[in-house]
């Protein structure tokens, strides 16, 4: 029975976990990039004259996609993509789970945060379903972090600069936590800062020869004024602003407006407090302390830079990312609390931390609900236990604001759709947990049955996970409507590719959700909506997708319009060559500009005569 503690074993059964309740995608999201880049550097005549594809293969630095061109083919690389996602996920749970094994000192703790982690702590930027760059330098980011945990400051700041090199950012900033405890935690603060700062830099040299020439010259060769750039950030990239597409103005305008934009702020700091009051261990961890406090310093610089001096170079940066290393910790943290309450506490209050727990799978002002209602109820404890004394009356007033932040949720919640929507996906993991608390007040020395609280909304978790990528599946191959839409679409570019001369540009409705066309056809397009992430590495680049978004601006999905206009001018402008309609509005066969060449339930191709 000895491998069912091995780590390599444990690690192993997270992946297959993870595989069960998220099922890889290929061809989705920043795949839309990564791919067509790919493609065109080991066969450079593919997407040859693409304004997208050409940008970014100039000024996306990363190595990943420069390396691999090297060894594969094009047709290997939808095999390859499902190796190296399922090689780097592995390692990302092989090192998580070393990692809360070594915070929480023990096998139980370190299995249900590593659990958690995937299945209800909602950290959506470690956890996507498709390979790129970013999943691949979550070997070095977590490898990284575990060496920091481990005092291995040299070791972590190689790893930290090796991961530069596929993904600047998400290893920039634990070399910055690293950094900001060293310099107020360790006795040899300078030396070892310095040490580790050239081994990083030595590490991440051929990012930096790369990355750095390109900066410079966007910034001194091209200045462009804030008037200019402002608009077209806040219509591409809105998530990288703290409030996303909301204007400042409206967050302030009234208590429900700020209290929906400040919500993952605000679970995270209640998190925060709630760990540093209850939880030992965290209060003692420096370590985090450096991580969350840095990320809220960040968070300020953010938004100082989104507001108030704006900043291309700050927005860039996607400071607001940081948001989820805070959440990754506090997650992790919150179960390890509630881990330590299974021993010889209350059971009311083992539940209470198991319940918020579980709140954190559902939504960020639910979440605080949760958060509050814990908090009461250990408040609560805690003066019942403390009795009369000098401090009664800050008790009081902390309970009172507890109490009028728990109806403040609930009046804001009322007429929430998310409510009843986790009520009924969640319903029987409360029942089941129910029915513990209950066994627990006959039989509160068990420890198998104090540890059902944890298991049962991690158990129940994965169960609801297993079932909604069940549907997702059945979806995906016979669900109706846009799913239908998604599979014509992939047919579509099977065919062009197939079809097409290999310098074909096609036009397409711009604006279509579900990855580019591009991946599957090989060919240059027109322009797409999801072009606009090219903002953070071409501003030239970002003009041109707006003006073609511009141009054809009524060849969408779902229109009322007539598309004719916005055709020509494709075919007189940009010279296309083919365009896919919507087959409910294009046109009912050949005529004297257009061809039919093919045509599925949802989408026809035309050629251009």
């Amino acid at each position: 029975m000895k491998y069912l503690r091995n780590n390599f074993f444990i690690a192993f059964l997270f992946l297959l976990a993870y595989l069960i309740t998220n099922p890889y995608v290929y061809g989705w999201d920043d795949q839309h990039l990564e791919i067509p880049i790919l493609k065109h550097l080991i066969d450079p005549s593919l997407f040859k004259g693409d304004y997208y594809v050409e940008s970014a293969v100039k000024y996306f630095t990363c190595w990943l996609y420069p390396v691999l061109a090297k060894f594969i083919t094009v047709k290997q690389i939808p095999t390859a993509y499902l190796l190296l996602f399922l090689i780097s996920r592995y390692l990302m749970f092989f090192f998580v789970y070393r990692l809360w094994l070594l915070i929480g000192g023990n096998f139980f703790t370190a299995i249900c945060a590593t659990a958690a982690f995937f299945l209800l702590g909602r950290t959506d930027e470690f956890l996507y379903r498709s390979f790129c760059h970013e999943e691949f330098s979550f070997i070095f980011m977590f490898s990284g972090l575990y060496c920091f945990y481990k005092d291995r400051f040299l070791l972590a700041a190689l790893l930290f600069g090796l991961g530069v090199n596929f993904h600047a950012i998400y290893n920039l900033f634990p070399m910055l936590y690293m950094v900001v405890f060293l310099l107020f935690c360790h006795e040899q603060r300078f030396k070892v800062i310095l040490q580790s700062g050239l081994i990083f830099v030595a590490a991440s040299l051929p990012f930096l020869c790369w990355q750095i020439p390109i900066s410079l010259s966007r910034e001194l060769a091209h200045p462009v004024s804030v008037n200019e750039w402002m608009p077209l950030y806040l219509l591409s990239c809105p998530q990288n602003f703290i409030f996303g597409s909301t204007p400042l103005k409206e967050v302030f305008s009234n208590a429900h407006a700020w209290l929906d934009n400040f919500a993952p702020y605000l679970l995270l700091i209640g998190l925060y407090v709630f760990n540093f009051a209850l939880n030992q261990g965290f209060r003692k961890d420096k370590k985090v302390h450096a991580i969350i406090g840095l990320s809220w310093v960040l968070l300020a610089v953010e938004f100082y830079f989104d507001y108030v001096q704006p900043s291309r170079f700050v927005l860039d940066l996607n400071l607001i990312r940081v948001e989820q290393y805070v959440r990754f910790f506090l997650m992790g943290y919150t179960v390890l609390l509630t881990c330590d309450q299974l021993g010889d506490s209350k059971p009311w209050l083992a539940g209470a931390c198991a319940v918020l727990v579980l709140s954190c799978a559902t939504t960020n002002l639910i979440a605080l609900l949760v958060l509050c209602l814990a908090g009461l109820i250990f408040a609560i404890d805690a003066m019942l236990r403390a009795g009369p004394n000098r401090g009664v009356v800050i008790r009081w007033m902390f309970l009172g604001a507890i109490i009028a932040s728990f109806l403040t949720l609930i009046m804001d919640l009322k007429n929430s759709p998310s409510v009843p929507q986790y009520w009924i996906e969640y319903f029987y993991v409360l029942m089941a947990m129910g029915v513990v608390f209950l066994a627990l007040l006959f039989k509160s020395s068990n420890p198998w049955l104090r540890r059902l609280l944890i298991i049962v909304p991690i158990t129940g978790a994965f169960c609801v996970s297993c079932s909604n990528a069940y549907l997702y599946r059945q979806l995906k191959d016979s669900g109706p409507g846009p799913w239908v839409l998604l599979r014509d679409w992939e047919d579509m570019q099977n065919f062009v590719r197939e079809h097409t001369p290999v310098d074909a540009l096609i036009m397409t409705p711009y604006d279509t959700p579900m990855g580019g066309f591009r991946i599957h056809s090989d060919r240059k397009v027109l322009v797409c909506y999801r072009d606009c992430g090219i903002i953070g590495f071409d501003y030239q680049a970002a003009v041109e997708w707006n003006q073609r978004i511009n141009d054809i601006q009524k060849f969408k999905i779902y229109t009322d319009d007539r598309v004719d206009q916005a055709v020509l001018l494709a075919i007189l402008k940009y010279k296309i060559n083919y365009v896919v309609f919507m087959k409910y509005y294009g046109p009912p066969g050949d005529n004297s500009m257009l061809k039919k060449v093919y045509d599925n339930e949802v989408f026809s191709l035309f050629q251009v005569v």
